[in-house]
């Protein structure tokens, strides 16, 4: 089963997350691009299996629906893309596999 990586400081919130709501999300950009598709399964490297229940292309980093829970430190990575990337986001939103 393929790895889906996330930065390690997310690991915690994201590991929460799953537990008490069942579902969560990420964002990829540049050489991850299509890389994630819907329906699929994924290992996290804490060995949670995900799902990838959908996947949305974004072309403005504020459209992204988690822009404003963002740290500094994720904005700042968001917008690596503008610079360095085609300025294009997924958005994707995955769910516990039980």
């Amino acid at each position: 089963m393929e790895l889906i990586s996330f930065p390690e400081r997310e690991h915690k919130d994201i590991k929460k997350v799953l537990r008490t709501k069942g579902y969560s999300s990420t964002v990829r950009s540049c050489y991850e691009l299509n890389k994630y598709k819907a329906n699929q399964l994924y290992r996290t490297p804490w060995d949670e299996i995900i799902k990838i229940t959908k996947v949305t292309r974004y072309r403005k980093a504020e459209d992204i629906p988690t822009w404003n829970k963002m740290d500094k430190g994720m904005k700042i990575s968001c917008r690596m893309a503008e610079r360095y990337g085609n300025s294009q986001w997924d958005f994707i939103e995955f769910k516990r596999k039980l």
